[in-house]
């Protein structure tokens, strides 16, 4: 009777506790794509958002999220080692990222991937154009980025 009595007593203080404090968090993910003439990218994006009400009327709010760029060539591996240099590089209101890369003829893959985090930073909207541009060899291209419906 008294083990009982003890556990109803923690689990009545465990609710007034929570009770106390009032925190919301929200959880998303958006995916934009889009594609040029010889590129194909995708940008992921998972982040968690948590509002928490402090003390009475002050309310606290944090914000992380995790990103993987994912930039693929649609030509072959033999032409795109063929210009020996590749450099690209996206942007978006929370940040963004590039890279500089030597080609050669031992490339193995026709994709490359960026990845990042961020706690507290801007969060991403997810009806904004992610700006992508790939220059390899004497070429060019823009890519913009569209979240996936």
């Amino acid at each position: 009777m008294f083990l009982l009595k003890k556990v109803f007593s923690l689990l009545t203080l465990l609710l007034i506790l929570a009770g106390c404090s009032t925190n919301e968090t929200s959880n998303y993910r958006y995916i934009f794509v889009g594609e040029s003439e010889h590129w194909k990218a995708k940008y992921d994006v998972e982040g968690t958002e948590v509002w928490k009400d402090e003390e009475g009327n002050r309310i606290s709010y944090s914000h992380e999220d995790r990103y993987e760029f994912l930039l693929e060539y649609k030509g072959t591996l033999t032409k795109l080692a063929s210009y020996n240099k590749l450099e690209y590089s996206f942007k978006t209101s929370s940040g963004g990222g590039s890279s500089k890369l030597n080609l050669d003829y031992s490339l193995q893959d026709l994709q490359f991937t960026h990845r990042g985090s961020s706690i507290n930073g801007a969060k991403l909207s997810k009806d904004e154009v992610i700006k992508v541009i790939v220059k390899w060899g004497n070429n060019k291209e823009e890519i913009k980025l569209q979240s996936k419906k």
